[in-house]
C-alpha cells in the first residue's frame, strides 16, 4: 500500500475543523466550489432516484447535502475520522443517511456490485502513480452496480496559457496533468468506460467530472 501525502494530511482534528474555510473560503474558492457542485449535479442526472451513492473520500461532507437533496441515499467513507466528524455535523437530522465508514480505498470492504454509484471528487489525482490509481479504480468498479462519478485534472488550455505566463516570473510547478487519452486509458484498464465528460469551468478550473460505467 503506497504512502503519499494525502493519505495522512487530513487525519488531524484542527486541520479538519478549518478545512472548509481554507479550501472554499474567499471569492475564488467559493466560485470553484459552486462550479464543481453544479457540474457534479449534471453527472447525477443519469443516476436513478433513490440510488445508494458511496461518497469516497467524503472528507468534510462537501457532496452530502447535494446527494441528499437530489433524493439519493448517502454513505460517506474516508480514511480520516476527523474529516468525517465534520461531515456528520452537516447532515444531522437528514433522512437517507446510511452512515460513515472508515476505509482504505485500495481495499473497500463492500461486496461486489453492492453500491449503485461511487462518487469520488478531489481524490484520484492525489494518488501519485498510475498503478495506484488503477488499483483504486478497480475497487470502485468492483463494488458499483453501474456508475462511477469521478474527477480528474486535465490540461485546460486556458489555464495552461495562464500558467505559462506565470512561469515568466516564478519557477514552474511539478504537477503534471494527464491528457484525456491517458485518463481514458487508466479507466479502461480498471474496467470503466467514460460515458459523459463535464468540464467544471473552461476558465478557472483544470477539473473535469466524468460519468463512467462498468465494462
Amino acid at each position: 500500500m503506497a504512502e503519499y501525502p494525502a493519505r495522512k494530511r487530513y487525519q488531524d482534528s484542527s486541520y479538519a475543523a478549518g478545512y472548509d474555510k481554507v479550501r472554499y473560503g474567499g471569492i475564488l474558492g467559493s466560485v470553484k466550489n459552486k462550479s464543481t457542485l453544479a457540474t457534479v449535479e449534471k453527472a447525477f442526472k443519469s443516476i436513478r432516484n433513490g440510488s445508494l451513492i458511496l461518497d469516497v473520500p467524503c472528507g468534510t461532507g462537501r457532496l452530502a447535502p447535494l446527494i441528499l437533496k437530489k433524493g439519493f441515499r448517502w454513505l460517506g467513507a474516508d480514511i480520516s475520522f476527523e474529516m468525517m466528524e465534520v461531515a456528520r455535523e452537516k447532515i444531522v437530522g437528514s433522512e437517507n443517511v446510511t452512515g460513515n465508514v472508515r476505509l482504505e480505498t485500495e481495499h473497500i470492504p463492500f461486496k461486489p456490485e453492492s453500491i449503485d454509484c461511487v462518487a469520488s471528487i478531489r481524490f484520484i489525482y492525489h494518488v501519485p502513480t498510475r498503478e495506484g490509481r488503477v488499483a483504486i479504480l478497480r475497487e470502485m468498479r468492483r463494488i458499483t452496480k453501474e456508475w462511477v462519478v469521478i474527477d480528474y485534472n486535465y490540461p485546460n488550455p486556458v489555464n495552461a496559457l495562464i500558467r505559462r505566463m506565470g512561469h515568466l516570473t516564478r519557477p514552474p510547478g511539478k504537477k503534471r496533468r494527464l491528457t484525456m487519452e491517458e485518463i481514458s486509458g487508466e479507466l479502461l484498464e480498471a474496467g470503466l468506460r467514460i460515458e459523459k465528460v463535464f468540464p467544471v469551468s473552461r476558465l478557472i478550473s483544470d477539473n473535469i467530472i466524468l460519468l463512467c460505467s462498468r465494462l
